[in-house]
């Protein structure tokens, strides 16, 4: 995929907050970091019913759901910071692009690669980028499926509502 943007002129835009912004967020908290990395956050929805759930069940199913309710709060800051980032910068992109190059205007798209845990039930990156500009992101969320006789196995979906 990245092979084919760079031959074809298809820009490619990093998404991630720094990676010493998102430790020091799951180590220390928000109230922990310096006034320098506070000026690096971007607007965080930690009110966010939805996704505050999906956090405690994805924590709960790789085996961190009985770590202390301050480490899971300064985790869950951690993940929001990732979500609230990745969502600000496609904004960025597109507010900045839609004026400089005209696909971007009336209906561009841009394509975004993210974890299942950013996406699933539009939940993470695409409601925070709908709630900054009002988009509703088509999301896809890749899932396993069995196969016999070399076909798939689809009766119904893995998890329903996941994605589009």
């Amino acid at each position: 995929i990245f092979r084919y943007a760079r031959l074809n002129g298809i820009p490619l835009v990093g998404l991630n907050a720094s990676p010493a912004l998102v430790h020091d967020v799951a180590s220390k908290g928000i109230e922990g970091l310096s006034p320098v990395q506070r000026a690096e956050l971007p607007e965080m929805d930690v009110a966010n019913e939805a996704h505050l759930t999906q956090f405690v069940q994805m924590m709960a199913a790789y085996g961190h759901g009985n770590m202390s309710l301050a480490k899971l709060r300064n985790y869950y800051f951690a993940k929001t910071l990732w979500d609230e980032y990745m969502a600000e910068s496609v904004c960025m992109f597109l507010e900045a692009y839609k004026e400089e190059e005209p696909q971007w205007r009336n209906g561009g798209r841009m394509v975004v690669l993210a974890g299942n845990g950013h996406v699933e039930g539009r939940v993470g990156v695409p409601d925070r980028i709908t709630r900054r500009i009002g988009a509703k992101p088509f999301v896809i969320v890749p899932e396993g499926v069995s196969f016999e006789e070399g076909l798939p196995v689809v009766d119904e979906l893995p998890i329903p509502d996941a994605g589009d």
